[in-house]
């Protein structure tokens, strides 16, 4: 996932949640843009952020997932911008 803050001001990540109860946890990276603090993880203003094995990212827990759903409803909140949802694929692995 790519996230891009086009505003002037910081924002963070601040939860995602899934359905069916499912736990989502925030990990950050570095001691800047996409680090975790206790508001979430950075986005600084301007910058683009990507989620992936080598910088922060969401681990989710417990998803229970229908074998041939194709993709997975979050929601995620953000500090500034407030409620996001979308539709994650789901890769089997």
């Amino acid at each position: 996932m790519v996230v891009r803050n086009d505003s002037s001001v910081p924002e963070h990540l601040a939860m995602v949640s899934a359905p069916g109860g499912a736990r989502a946890t925030l990990v950050g990276v570095g001691d800047d843009n996409g680090s975790l603090s206790p508001d979430g993880i950075l986005l600084n203003p301007g910058a683009t952020t990507r989620f992936d094995s080598g910088g922060p990212r969401i681990e989710l827990h417990d998803i229970v997932v229908s074998s041939g759903a194709k993709s997975l409803p979050l929601l995620l909140e953000f500090g500034v911008a407030g409620l996001v949802h979308l539709r994650a694929v789901v890769v089997r692995g």
